[in-house]
């Protein structure tokens, strides 16, 4: 079989393009969230007329906070959903993170094996998924802070905090699955099926906001509600 495919400098334009692509539909959504708040600073300066009061609302009170109350609280609690809730926009710039991630790892054990990256990625995914799982977005996982942090003053979209951890507990489980492999001196070949999936996982979340762990949550205990509305937190002193 032909190998030209995996010459350095077609994979490296293949990458750029995929590479590319991601961001341009990531942060395609991001920007158009970043439009909203710039709404709500106009019109809580006058400059621009809303009807209605959420908007304004959401203005007055703010967005979210970075840590929960208590820290190791996985998210805030919302009456609505009858338990705790994960900030979905920070989620999905979390899954961006990890689908960059999971990007570079193809990359390199297909153009530069030598450099062995899954017995570096590997501990360090498994940790952020376990550690998001146990305790939110923050302040442990690594990516669950960046993802945070990015989105602050973007407006959040709050999901039920157990379909979440469903999901990070199936991905630290690839994580586990992938260094198992690396460890057992499994073909390559085995272990870009498993990035790849992860991969495929957490581009579907990063750009089309489909979680599929979540999905089989649903299908599997079934979830009331799947979408809170909008409802800004309140910091307390």
């Amino acid at each position: 079989m032909s190998r030209t495919w995996l010459k350095p400098a077609r994979v490296i334009r293949v990458a750029m393009l995929g590479a590319a692509t991601l961001t341009i539909f990531l942060f395609g959504s991001i920007i158009d969230q970043w439009f909203g708040y710039i709404i709500v600073w106009a019109s809580s300066r006058g400059l621009l007329k809303i009807r209605g009061s959420s908007v304004m609302e959401a203005s007055r009170h703010g967005f979210h906070t970075f840590l929960t109350t208590p820290w190791w609280s996985m998210g805030p609690e919302m009456p609505e959903v009858n338990g705790l809730v994960v900030n979905e926009t920070a989620t999905r710039a979390r899954a961006g993170l990890l689908n960059t991630i999971s990007a570079t790892t193809i990359f390199l054990l297909i153009a530069a094996p030598h450099l062995d990256p899954v017995i570096y990625v590997g501990p360090l995914v498994i940790f952020d998924m376990f550690a998001a799982a146990a305790t939110g977005l923050t302040p442990l996982s690594p990516t669950g802070l960046l993802g945070t942090l990015l989105t602050m003053r973007i407006r959040p979209t709050w999901k039920p905090a157990q379909p979440k951890r469903f999901a990070w507990i199936l991905g630290g489980s690839l994580g586990v699955l992938c260094l198992g492999l690396r460890l057992s001196h499994v073909g390559n070949a085995w272990i870009i099926g498993v990035v790849s999936t992860c991969f495929v996982l957490t581009w579907l979340e990063a750009v089309l906001g489909f979680c599929v762990g979540c999905w089989m949550y649903s299908l599997l205990f079934g979830c009331e509600v799947c979408e809170v509305p909008y409802r800004p937190l309140r910091r307390t002193a």
